[in-house]
């Protein structure tokens, strides 16, 4: 067996970089690659890197063909909280890889389903290339220590005291809307392991769930005093701020990381939102069409850009891009209130009353719909 070659790198950005440039070499030279990509915190980095080159022109992944690494059991591929889900999310969507060329893990844990799964595996060559992630304690896509290298897909069970598994325990009761009992299990895991940051960042979203939130930036900070590039927390901090209204610590947090990953379009969203919370509308401007560049069909990003342009009194130019943002999340609540503001904003008062309508009706607690509305005198 052939030594691995190890580097070692300064900090998140570089490593996020050197990987990046190391599986487009191996693209280039394959462009049929087979490769089993990890879900988590750490790769995200090499992912953003990745769909900067292919936004460039200089990745071609089309006919890359994807394997799945680990899945929560029971967790169907549309849920929010499956790994697949992730995967298509933050890999293969973006890098414009067909869904027909990911080979996803049986949800279920069947024995029979995984030995076809492995079959299949076998039959496609293997793998070409992994990215992963190794947990705090050693472990790789599920596979606690010790392990043997040539072990099957299996269903396996986490350990109590595994601090995986209490966040897992505690991410999957957040999601399922039960964030005051999140709390505990997502506790435990920083008991267990107290660098864990994964854990802060979710333990931060129960607290605001149930309206904690300077607890919550206390826990972030603390994450990010463990780990400063972590992008993650950044971005979720900086989104905190805002909806706090707090909009100048937002850019203190956003404009660092700004500066080493220019072309995050998530910190760029963030940066025109805490900007024209300031009023500083044609500096958000900049930011949010940035972003849109290098997303052109975010329906966020564009929404966000439409509302900067009404408040720059441009908002014949706004409601195309409103109305873009709509057809990709067409009952979306926060985007039809929106999309009626604009509307508001050109005289178009019927169709802005109907926009503002269907707004609260899809989330009947959505303040800025319903004050507009307030305002065209429904």
């Amino acid at each position: 067996m052939p030594q691995p070659q190890i580097t070692v790198l300064d900090d998140y950005e570089m490593l996020s970089r050197a990987g990046a440039e190391l599986v487009a070499d191996a693209l280039a030279e394959r462009p049929n690659t087979r490769v089993v990509v990890a879900t988590g915190a750490t790769p995200m980095g090499l992912y953003r890197e990745l769909v900067r080159k292919r936004e460039d022109g200089d990745l071609d992944a089309s006919n890359v063909t994807v394997f799945q690494l680990d899945e929560y059991i029971g967790v169907a591929p549309d849920d929010r909280r499956s790994l697949l889900r992730w995967a298509m999310r933050s890999f293969v969507e973006p890098l414009d890889i067909p869904a027909s060329n990911v080979v996803p893990l049986p949800v279920d844990g069947d024995p029979a389903a995984c030995a076809v799964y492995d079959r299949d595996v076998a039959e496609a060559g293997g793998y070409d290339l992994a990215i992963l992630g190794i947990g705090m304690n050693g472990h790789i896509g599920f596979n606690e220590p010790p392990s043997d290298a040539t072990v099957p897909t299996r269903m396996v069970e986490l350990a109590p005291e595994s601090a995986v598994l209490q966040h897992v325990l505690g991410f999957v009761l957040y999601f399922a809307g039960r964030a005051e009992e999140a709390n505990a299990p997502i506790q435990r895991a920083l008991e267990i392991d107290p660098n864990f940051t994964g854990a802060f960042r979710t333990l931060a979203l129960a607290q605001t769930a149930v309206g904690k939130g300077a607890e919550a930036v206390e826990l972030l900070q603390r994450a990010l005093r463990q780990a400063p590039s972590d992008a993650d927390a950044i971005l979720q901090l900086s989104l905190l701020h805002i909806e706090q209204k707090q909009f100048a610590e937002a850019l203190a947090v956003l404009e660092p990381y700004i500066k080493q990953s220019p072309d995050d379009v998530r910190a760029l969203n963030n940066q025109g939102l805490a900007l024209r919370g300031l009023k500083r509308f044609e500096e958000a401007r900049r930011a949010l069409k940035r972003a849109s560049r290098l997303s052109t069909d975010d329906p966020l990003v564009l929404t966000n850009l439409g509302c900067v342009l009404v408040d720059l009194d441009r908002a014949a130019e706004a409601r195309s891009l409103h109305e873009h943002a709509l057809r990709s999340l067409p009952g979306d609540s926060r985007l039809l209130g929106h999309y009626g503001i604009c509307l508001a904003a050109l005289g178009a008062n019927d169709k802005a009353r109907e926009a503002l309508d269907a707004a609260l009706a899809a989330n009947p607690n959505n303040a800025e719909a319903l004050d507009a509305l307030v305002k065209l005198g429904a």
